[in-house]
């Protein structure tokens, strides 16, 4: 919604409720929006965070991940199936 459609929408909303426009939004529900000329970024990293600081999780290290960074896979790299359809 741009140009003058969202102009016209925030006079009719203003007329129902108590409002005031605070421009983009950069926070919502615990995820964070980036916005970008091509579109936008949603991230939970804030939320995620903020979850962690509650339950008092900062203090413990993050767990290993069990692949090699960077592992590159192969298509078909697996054993084939014994049996086929």
């Amino acid at each position: 919604m741009f140009g003058p459609d969202l102009a016209n929408f925030k006079t009719e909303i203003k007329k129902a409720f108590d409002m005031k426009d605070l421009g983009e939004a950069g926070l919502l529900l615990g995820v964070k929006i980036t916005h970008k000329s091509d579109g936008f970024t949603l991230s939970q990293e804030h939320y995620i965070n903020t979850l962690a600081q509650e339950y008092d999780l900062e203090k413990y290290a993050p767990a290993n991940n069990p692949l090699k960074p960077n592992l590159q896979r192969r298509r078909n790299c697996f054993c084939q199936p014994q049996y086929q359809l």
